[in-house]
């Protein structure tokens, strides 16, 4: 027999499991939003990478891509690569973005139509959209194996 206090557990798994499917579409929307984006040709103008202290002796390591494209008959220069400028951290993963936009290199620029400055190189979901899912597949599972012990406990 289920009890109250038993549902409200099975409710706030259910709710937490609901709300990161929400972010995790939420992101991956944002993320691929860019491919219905009117493009504009663009050239780098720097290609480089920047450690940043992060605390206890740590360091983030961040890919800085900055390219100028004109839209509209205006000129922008934009360091939007990707529409979250998500990144690993490290500098393997820095270098691997820096590697792909030389500096003089032509791109490919999708403008966003409301905010030009926010426009971007890169539009292919990360894999930081698919964490909410890893989230809400793990709460979806503890709600299934909570439902399975309420009903066999006697």
């Amino acid at each position: 027999m289920i009890t109250s206090e038993d549902r409200l557990l099975l409710e706030i798994f259910m709710a937490i499991a609901a709300f990161a499917l929400a972010i995790g579409f939420w992101i991956r929307r944002r993320e691929q939003a860019a491919r219905d984006w009117p493009q504009a040709s663009g050239v780098i103008v720097t290609s480089t990478t920047v450690r940043q202290p992060v605390g206890n002796g740590t360091y983030e390591v961040s890919p800085v891509i900055e390219y100028e494209f004109s839209h509209d008959g205006r000129s922008f220069r934009s360091d939007h690569w990707r529409p979250l400028n998500f990144s690993v951290g490290n500098s393997i993963s820095a270098q691997a973005v820096t590697s792909r936009y030389p500096v003089g290199q032509s791109v490919t620029v999708f403008v966003n139509p409301r905010n030009p400055i926010r426009s971007v190189l890169e539009f292919q979901p990360s894999w930081l959209c698919w964490v909410p899912f890893g989230f809400a597949i793990l709460f979806v599972s503890l709600s299934g194996l909570a439902l399975f012990i309420f009903v066999t406990r006697r």
